[in-house]
């Protein structure tokens, strides 16, 4: 079973995709942030959900489950960015 996890390179995020990893999941993990030792089973893409290249993920993985771990909680970032990332790639999600 393919489970795709956004955000994964979160704290939680990584936890979980260790868990699926270990439990025989085929893992595809999209972030826009970098993760330096993606452990092996973990097939990384480094896009932001809310553009055309995590579209692609989609398209081209076909996952049978989705875990949305993709939101920005720390308020030092600007408020309509964390609106636009937190709504608009749950938005983005539910196109593809």
């Amino acid at each position: 079973m393919k489970v795709l996890i956004t955000g994964i390179s979160g704290t939680l995020a990584r936890g979980v995709a260790y868990r699926l990893v270990r439990r025989g999941y085929q893992v595809i993990g999209i972030d826009r942030r970098p993760w330096p030792d993606v452990p092996e089973g973990v097939e990384m893409h480094q896009v932001d959900i809310r553009k055309r290249p995590a579209e692609d993920v989609f398209r081209v993985s076909r996952p049978d489950a989705l875990i949305h771990m993709a939101t920005v909680t720390h308020f030092t970032t600007d408020t309509e960015e964390r609106y636009r990332i937190n709504l608009g790639g749950t938005q983005k999600l539910f196109e593809y």
